[in-house]
């Protein structure tokens, strides 16, 4: 059995590695890289995890799942000094009441241990699934084709996931009630270190809503910097602004916030479309036996990193269990 994964993310890998041993499994991914939205760039001496800042775990399976990797190092518990921030507000401390963790030395880390195994085709965007004898065939942003596969098991973001299933996959329309945010990443670097009496702030009433100080995180490079995100309203209200205007604007709200000036030596910008979920699918997965078609991601659930991981492991499960009770073609 040929099995084709859409995205190589936390849920497209841990399918990958749950369906491994039972079929070939090829994973597709438009990235250079693997990670998804466990996402890290580098630039010059300065490194920001400009995605998922860190991750709980909650569910026991998960738990289970990130034992091998801590006890490795490549995930290791974070345990910043957080403020609660607001503009003409005095700051508190905010506690943290579970671990946090974060990949080591990058949030790609945990994605790239995942991937060594497995057959991935990076930089290969699928743009349309076609059924030819009883088999799909997938043609990327080339007009290469591949295949034949048997299964094919998406796992992107809603809006991106419904433009691809065909109209044959009988649980599309349900991918049209998830609602994902949006968010903007700025990402500053600075030769020397600012002052500031937190490692990580959460703020309200603002365009911005989590300043990090990404340098403090463990093993990261020394050179100091600061990864900003927004404000899912704010984002989503000025998402399409010229990107030069949401920078500057940025960095102004940021210098109200720390009161101080800043000068930084690096600056760059990047949108996520999908970055959270307002309203999740309200189940973990879609699948369509019929059709030999599935849907997982954490859009399902709720959009944090611990519900790609329990999406896939949902969409992995029923699968197992029918192809169990049914014969595998």
């Amino acid at each position: 059995m040929h099995i084709a994964i859409i995205g190589a993310g936390l849920a497209g890998l841990t399918l990958a590695q749950q369906l491994n041993d039972m079929a070939n499994i090829t994973v597709f991914e438009k990235a250079r890289g693997v990670s998804g939205r466990l996402a890290t760039r580098s630039a010059d001496a300065f490194q920001f995890d400009h995605g998922a800042q860190y991750f709980t775990a909650r569910d026991a399976r998960f738990q289970t799942f990130l034992q091998p990797y801590i006890k490795s190092g490549v995930v290791q518990e974070w345990t910043p000094k957080v403020l609660t921030l607001a503009l003409g507000e005095k700051p508190y401390k905010r506690d943290w009441f579970e671990p946090h963790y974060v990949a080591v030395p990058s949030m790609t880390a945990l994605a790239k241990h995942m991937a060594a195994d497995l057959d991935i085709k990076l930089q290969t965007q699928i743009t349309a699934l076609t059924k030819v004898d009883h088999h799909w065939q997938l043609t990327d942003q080339h007009q290469q084709t591949h295949g034949p596969f048997d299964w094919v098991l998406c796992t992107a973001p809603a809006p991106q996931a419904y433009q691809l299933m065909p109209d044959s996959f009988a649980a599309k329309n349900q991918l049209l009630s998830v609602q994902p945010t949006p968010c903007f990443s700025l990402m500053l670097g600075f030769n020397n270190a600012l002052k500031l009496n937190f490692d990580a702030a959460e703020v309200k009433n603002s365009a911005i809503r989590w300043i990090c100080v990404n340098s403090h995180k463990p093993k990261r490079p020394t050179a100091f910097t600061l990864l900003i995100h927004t404000d899912a309203a704010w984002s989503s209200a000025h998402i399409n602004d010229d990107p030069t205007d949401v920078q500057h604007y940025l960095l102004q709200t940021l210098e109200q916030l720390l009161a101080q000036a800043l000068a930084p030596e690096h600056i760059a910008l990047h949108r996520w479309l999908y970055a959270g979920t307002a309203i999740p699918l309200g189940q973990d997965c879609l699948i369509d036996t019929d059709q030999s078609l599935g849907v997982c991601g954490d859009g399902c659930i709720d959009g944090r990193v611990e519900a790609a991981f329990l999406s896939a492991m949902g969409l992995a499960t029923k699968l197992m269990k029918f192809w169990n009770t049914n014969t595998i073609g």
